[in-house]
């Protein structure tokens, strides 16, 4: 019987880490992806201007290319505490 409640803990483990390294996976193939996307922009330069509306930009361009990063965080961050450790 205890036999059987360890596997049952390794197990969760495992799937535990199984979502760590999907989170890995997701974020390396987003930031190629981003990287290649925005590789042959020439306009972007103007972006990191050091004025206040270059700043505002900047600010905004940011925003909206890590959340879909973090909004895949947060739903591996969710799976993983249908398992707890």
């Amino acid at each position: 019987m205890e036999e059987k409640q360890k596997n049952i803990g390794k197990d969760k483990t495992f799937i535990s880490e199984y979502w760590i390294v999907i989170g890995i996976i997701i974020s390396i193939i987003y930031f190629i992806l981003a990287l290649l996307m925005l590789q042959p922009i020439e306009h972007l330069k103007n972006i990191f201007e050091l004025n206040l509306d270059g700043l505002s930009k900047l600010g905004s361009f940011l925003a909206g290319v890590f959340s879909p990063l973090a909004f895949a965080w947060l739903i591996v961050g969710y799976v993983m505490q249908q398992y707890p450790a």
